[in-house]
């Protein structure tokens, strides 16, 4: 049957409130809260803006709802991954265990940290919402963990935000490649880079100088 003229192409296809919920939550992901309309998720659905409101309420609820559900499966297994009292694994292996799955969560759901990244960026009620319910929790537990590995001499005595700042900054370029390439696509769901997170940790925990080389540089010029 043809389509009838001027109708979104998902026109005649039945929508769940699940289905609803997947469409906001990419939106929100990938392009942020100011940029999404109500009224264009409905149009884009091929339902009206009243079956939106009645499902979700104010927008404001319809974002909650979305980070939700991209969010809380996967914060709460960090912490307690952090959290697991195992004896038999030391403070240091649970910090680099947590490393490595953050870094693998970036590369594999990208869209949960552009939403973190943009919305705290962004400050308010939306960044407030994510701090008291996501970040601190987690940030917290990560740095005690970050202080048991130094009190038992496992790292350098560095500064918290320093180990932050290299995670994060990981955590940045594989979520926006386009960083180190000329112009950001058109669909940053279809960009992809190709680093292996074993080097990223590699680095992070061993550095990136090969010492044997250096050494034996060392020795010649002697």
């Amino acid at each position: 049957m043809a389509r009838t003229p001027g109708r979104p192409a998902s026109y005649n296809r039945t929508f769940s409130r699940d289905d609803l919920l997947d469409l906001a939550t990419r939106a929100f992901a990938e392009k942020g809260f100011s940029d999404v309309s109500i009224r264009r998720l409905a149009a884009e659905a091929g339902v009206s803006d009243s079956l939106f409101i009645h499902h979700f309420g104010s927008k404001l609820k319809l974002w909650r709802e979305a980070v939700d559900r991209m969010i809380e499966l996967e914060f709460p297994q960090l912490i307690a991954r952090l959290s697991r009292h195992d004896h038999s694994a030391s403070p240091l292996v649970l910090l680099q265990d947590n490393f490595a799955e953050i870094l693998r969560l970036a590369q594999q759901r990208p869209a949960i940290f552009r939403l973190l990244f943009n919305e705290l960026d962004s400050g308010g009620e939306r960044a407030d919402y994510l701090k008291e319910k996501y970040l601190i929790p987690y940030v917290t537990i990560f740095d005690h963990t970050i202080a048991q590995c130094q009190a038992q001499g496992l790292i350098k005595p560095l500064s918290h935000s320093s180990l932050h700042a290299l995670l994060l900054g990981a955590v940045n370029i594989l979520i926006r490649p386009w960083i180190l390439r000329q112009g950001k696509p058109a669909d940053a769901r279809q960009t992809a880079i190709s680093i292996p997170v074993e080097d990223l940790l590699e680095i992070m925990f061993n550095g990136a100088i090969n010492t044997v080389a250096t050494t034996a540089a060392q020795n010649c010029e002697r």
